[in-house]
C-alpha cells in the first residue's frame, strides 16, 4: 500500500504503531488533527499547543494555562466548533496536504474517526487500513463516527477488504511493550508493501 490509515479507540496504540512504522519503513507521521492544532496554535497565540496535544504524556492532563482542561479536550472543543460552520473543513486541509507530497512521499495517518475521513482516504485508492482492537477490554468504538468508519470497511468502501488488517493486541498498550510493537510492524511489513 503507498499510504497505511490507522483506525482505533484512545489508547490503542496508533501513534506508537505510526511512529515504528514510520522509522522502519521510511514514511512520514500525518494526522487529521494536525490542522486544528496548528489553527488553535495561531489562533490562541500558544505556540506550545502542539506539543501539548501531540505528546501522550501531556495530551490528557489537565493544564493549568488551559483553564484546567486537558490540551485533548480543547483540541476537539475548537475542532468541532470549526465543524459546524463547515463540516469538511478538516478533511479537505488534510486532503490538500496529502496532494501536495512529492509522489514518492509515503505516509501513515494514526487518527482516522469520521465516516468522510475513510471516505475520503478510500476515494484516492492509495490507502491501506489497520484497525488495532484490544483483546482484553471494551473499547469506547462509540468515540466520534467509529461505528459508521467500520460498518464502512466491512460492507460499502470498494475492495477494502484487500486493504484493511484488523490486529488483535493485549491489553498492555503497544508503547510500553517494544517487543510486541517490533512484531506488529514486522507483521505488517509485507502487507505495506504490497501495490494497491
Amino acid at each position: 500500500m503507498k499510504h497505511i490509515a490507522i483506525i482505533a479507540p484512545h489508547g490503542s496504540g496508533k501513534t506508537s504503531l505510526a511512529r515504528a512504522l514510520c522509522a522502519r519503513i521510511n514514511r512520514q507521521r500525518m494526522a487529521f488533527a494536525d490542522e486544528p492544532r496548528r489553527a488553535y496554535s495561531l489562533d490562541s497565540a500558544r505556540p506550545d499547543f502542539v506539543r501539548l496535544s501531540s505528546d501522550p504524556a501531556t495530551k490528557d492532563s489537565p493544564c493549568a494555562t488551559l483553564g484546567g482542561r486537558t490540551p485533548r479536550d480543547v483540541l476537539i472543543e475548537y475542532s468541532e466548533a470549526a465543524k459546524l460552520a463547515d463540516p469538511f473543513i478538516w478533511t479537505r486541509r488534510m486532503s490538500a496536504r496529502l496532494d501536495a507530497l512529492p509522489h514518492d512521499v509515503r505516509v501513515v495517518i494514526d487518527d482516522v474517526y469520521f465516516i468522510h475521513e475513510i471516505e475520503e482516504l478510500d476515494r484516492r485508492g492509495d490507502f491501506g487500513f489497520v484497525v488495532l482492537h484490544r483483546e482484553d477490554e471494551p473499547q469506547d468504538w462509540t468515540s466520534y463516527d467509529l461505528p459508521a468508519v467500520l460498518d464502512h470497511l466491512a460492507r460499502y468502501a470498494r475492495d477494502l477488504s484487500m486493504r484493511t488488517i484488523h490486529l488483535y493486541i493485549d491489553h498492555t498498550r503497544l508503547a510500553h511493550t517494544p517487543e510486541r510493537l517490533a512484531r506488529t510492524v514486522n507483521y505488517l511489513l509485507p502487507w505495506e508493501g504490497e501495490e494497491s
